[in-house]
C-alpha cells in the first residue's frame, strides 16, 4: 500500500483575533501543529496531501539555476519526517534574501514548494523558510533546526543506504548518521563533503546487539546531466598511512575542512541521541515488538542486577546494567587479566532501547 504523508499543519486564525501581521523577526511565537488522527500527518495550508515520492529537492549548479538533485524514496521519507519539525508564524511578510550555492528549493507538488535560503537561525533561534502555492507567499515557516543542512545529510543517507559500504547488511538494521562538513562545484560536478556515523544491529528477544559499522569521512560526487545533478561515486579515504594524504586531497587543502574531517573519529559521543531516536523509528517502520522497555521491565535483567550511571565511559542519558553476581565476580579479578569486564547492556532513557554491552570499570 502506498504510504501517504501528509506534511505541516497550520492553524486558523480565530476570529476574533487581530488581523495585524506579525514579522517573524520580531516574535519568537510560532503556532504547534493541528493532531490528526493519522500518526505523523500533517496538513498543507491549501489542504493537499503530499506523497512522499513528489519530494524534490532543487540545489544551485554552478550558474546559479535551481536543478533535481537525486534523491533515493529512502531519503525522501526522512525530508518529510524532518518537516515535522516546522511551525506557521501565521505571517506573510516574506523572509527576503537572496539565493546564494547552499540555498535549497524544497518541491513539495506541480503547485506547492518551500524556500531553503538562510543558514544560520534569527535572534530567537529559528531558522525561518518561505512556502509558496501556486506561485503565491502563503506562509513563513519557522523550526529549531537547520533544515537545509538536514535534506543533504538526508540525501547522503539514502545514497548510502543502497550503495555504500553496508548497502546491504547482514544485520536487521542499519543506521546512519551523517554529518555534512561541505559542498562545492568542481569541474562540471557538485561534490558534497561529509562525516559518516554507521552502525549495524540485530534484535532478539527485546534487545538490540550492536554487529558492526564505521566511522568515515566520505565524498559524494553528482554529474550535472542538464536539468539533474545525478549520483555519480562516493569516495572513501585510504586506510592506514594514507588516511591523512587522502583526507588532505580531499579537503581540497582546506584546512578548517581537513580538520572537521579529522572529527569523524572521535565525535561519536556527539551523536548518540540521534543514534537511539533513528533506531527507534526503523524499529517501528519493521514492525518489531518489545523493543522499547521501562526499566524495571527489561528481559533478562529485572532482578538481581547493578546498576551503573556514571564512570570514565559513560554516555550521558543511560544506565548501564549487569547481573549482579557476574559483576562482583569481575570485579574480583582486576588486575589479574589484561582486560576485565563483565557481559551487560546499556539502557537508554530517552528511547527505552537495550543494547548490549561490556562493562570494564567497577565502583
Amino acid at each position: 500500500m502506498k504510504k501517504t504523508y501528509i506534511i505541516l499543519a497550520l492553524l486558523l486564525l480565530l476570529s476574533g483575533c487581530s488581523k495585524d501581521k506579525v514579522k517573524p523577526e520580531e516574535s519568537n511565537e510560532v503556532e504547534e501543529p493541528v493532531p490528526v488522527e493519522e500518526e505523523g500527518a500533517f496538513i498543507l495550508p491549501e489542504g493537499q496531501e503530499i506523497i512522499y515520492s513528489d519530494i524534490e529537492v532543487r540545489t544551485p549548479d554552478e550558474e546559479g539555476n535551481f536543478v533535481t538533485l537525486d534523491t533515493t524514496s529512502h531519503s525522501k521519507k526522512e525530508i518529510l519526517h524532518s518537516l515535522e519539525s516546522v511551525n506557521a508564524t501565521n505571517s506573510t511578510d516574506i523572509y527576503k534574501s537572496d539565493y546564494d550555492g547552499n540555498s535549497i528549493i524544497l518541491g513539495l507538488s506541480d503547485l506547492s514548494y518551500i524556500e531553503l535560503i538562510e543558514s544560520s537561525p534569527n535572534s530567537q533561534g529559528l531558522y525561518l523558510y518561505n512556502y509558496y502555492y501556486d506561485k503565491e507567499l502563503k506562509e513563513i515557516l519557522a523550526s529549531e533546526r537547520d533544515l537545509k543542512k538536514e535534506i543533504y545529510e538526508e540525501v547522503i543517507d539514502g545514497i548510502l543506504l543502497e550503495k555504500g559500504i553496508n548497502p546491504n547488511p547482514h544485520g536487521e538494521l542499519t543506521v546512519n548518521i551523517v554529518d555534512l562538513v561541505k559542498k562545492f562545484h568542481e569541474d562540471g560536478k557538485l561534490i558534497v563533503l561529509a562525516n559518516v556515523y554507521n552502525e549495524i544491529y540485530n534484535f532478539k528477544d527485546g534487545i538490540f546487539d550492536q554487529e558492526g559499522g564505521y566511522a568515515s569521512p566520505v565524498e559524494l560526487r553528482f554529474k550535472n546531466a542538464g536539468d539533474k545533478y545525478t549520483f555519480e561515486e562516493i569516495i572513501y579515504p585510504e586506510d592506514g598511512s594514507l588516511f591523512g594524504e587522502s583526507l588532505e586531497k580531499m579537503s581540497r587543502g582546506d584546512k578548517e575542512v581537513l580538520e572537521k574531517l579529522l572529527q569523524s573519529q572521535i565525535s561519536y559521543r556527539t551523536f548518540y541521541n540521534k543514534f537511539m531516536e533513528n533506531l527507534y523509528r526503523l524499529a517501528e517502520e519493521k514492525g518489531l515488538e518489545n523493543f522499547s522497555h521501562k526499566l524495571e521491565e527489561i528481559p533478562g535483567y529485572k532482578d538481581n542486577v547493578v546498576y551503573i550511571e556514571d564512570g570514565p565511559n559513560h554516555l550521558e542519558n543511560t544506565i548501564e546494567i549487569a547481573n549482579k553476581e557476574d559483576y562482583e565476580a569481575a570485579k574480583n579479578r582486576v588486575g589479574t587479566e589484561n582486560w576485565t569486564y563483565v557481559e551487560g547492556i546499556t539502557y537508554d532513557k530517552n528511547t527505552g532501547i537495550v543494547i548490549k554491552s561490556k562493562i570494564d570499570y567497577f565502583e
